[in-house]
């Protein structure tokens, strides 16, 4: 597929979700997704091209963009965010393109991808405000508002470290499917008070919110964590 049409999925999709970017944006999400299918094979970034990319990674990165906004509302509109496990750049890189005013950490424990972290920021035109972090998350002792991840763990496995790094009043984040697994793994956290939209797991509150990813006919939720 020609990136012609692949940025046309793109584009239509966002008009959708009602989250369009402006044409400085675009021009930067075309640079990432050009990124991405020059190094894949090199550095197996994703495991999809030409449609699937477009929208199982980056409409799916993109599909909280709302959600994402509403959340930097609350601390200034200006939030320091980390995205853990970021490889390719998911979410982190087209939610930073989306939210101008915001800052983002890119935690990528593998040099390789950290490199290739390093060369899209800048092709994309991203400093100062993105930047990567190339180390585990257990060695990441920042404070952030806002902490994403898509794809790389369930809650309970990295809790302690996610909650290490979350600044007074943050929020984690999590990209996750169906809505049953999702539920499995509150319990990973503690006594769980609520239902399947909000409550309380051990000391966090959540909140459950079904996900439109367009054209992709899969369910997908978002899981919103914050301390008691």
């Amino acid at each position: 597929m020609g990136q012609k049409k692949q940025i046309q999925i793109i584009e239509d999709g966002l008009r959708l979700l009602g989250s369009p970017l402006d044409s400085s944006q675009m021009g930067r999400l075309k640079q990432h997704i050009k990124e991405i299918e020059l190094f894949n094979d090199t550095y197996r970034l994703v495991n999809a091209k030409g449609t699937e990319l477009a929208v199982k990674h980056v409409l799916d990165s993109l599909s909280v963009t709302a959600l994402m906004k509403e959340l930097a509302l609350k601390f200034g509109g200006r939030p320091r965010c980390a995205d853990v496990g970021s490889g390719g750049g998911f979410p982190g890189i087209p939610l930073a393109i989306a939210m101008n005013e915001s800052s983002w950490s890119l935690i990528e424990r593998s040099g390789k991808r950290a490199g290739f972290l390093e060369n899209a920021i800048a092709v994309c035109n991203l400093y100062p405000r993105v930047r990567v972090i190339n180390k585990d998350i257990k060695q990441v002792h920042e404070k952030f508002d806002i902490i994403t991840f898509r794809a790389f763990a369930s809650v309970g496995t990295i809790i302690k470290e996610l909650d290490t790094c979350l600044g007074d009043d943050g929020y984690i984040c999590a990209y996750k499917g169906k809505i049953e697994p999702l539920l499995e793994e509150l319990y990973d956290l503690g006594s769980v008070d609520g239902d399947d939209r909000k409550g309380t797991a051990g000391p966090y509150r959540y909140e459950i919110k079904p996900v439109n990813v367009p054209f992709l006919d899969a369910q997908r939720h978002v899981l919103l964590l914050q301390r008691r």
